[in-house]
């Protein structure tokens, strides 16, 4: 399958950030984040407003995107920068699983070594996630994310829960 972030024009790809606060014990490389809230979002750049209208639909298509393989989160958007600035764009974690909540869509996250040390000295506090959107803003994918310290999107949780179950207050 083609990168659906390729099949859209530059206005049709966001990035959105949140805080990664954890109750997760610093070193822990296993959490979920909160991506996607439920509602119709904005950034604070002005991009947007986008909705989240149907979120089994974006996990399906996030997953049939993915396929096999997980879902990447770097660091810095280095994925979608690398083939401009030669830099290499290692993985600072990998999404395995897309959870519909009543706050959005969740997903959980094995942070690489790097990253759990990074979030444990609060060297990275958001997430960023990229996700394709039609030309109305209705969200269609989740392509990938990333660590970053310039947030964007302010309407998410601020938090990312180790809890195994994950459950909705």
């Amino acid at each position: 399958m083609t990168d659906p972030s390729r099949a859209f024009s530059p206005d049709t790809i966001a990035t959105a950030a949140i805080e990664l606060m954890t109750s997760s014990p610093v070193g822990s490389t296993e959490q979920w984040i909160h991506l996607m809230p439920s509602a119709t979002f904005g950034g604070r750049d002005g991009r947007g407003p986008y909705r989240l209208a149907d979120a089994a639909a974006v996990i399906e298509t996030s997953r049939r995107y993915a396929g096999p393989v997980q879902i990447p989160v770097d660091y810095d958007h280095q994925i979608d920068r690398a083939e401009k600035n030669g830099q290499p764009a290692p993985a600072a974690g990998w999404i395995d699983t897309l959870q519909s909540r009543a706050s959005g869509i969740w997903g959980r996250v094995t942070w690489t070594g790097r990253a759990a040390d990074y979030l444990g000295k609060r060297e990275y506090r958001y997430l960023s996630p990229v996700f394709v959107h039609s030309p109305d803003g209705t969200v269609r994918a989740i392509v990938r994310a990333a660590l970053t310290n310039n947030p964007n999107l302010q309407q998410l949780t601020a938090l990312a829960s180790a809890e195994t179950p994950p459950m909705d207050p």
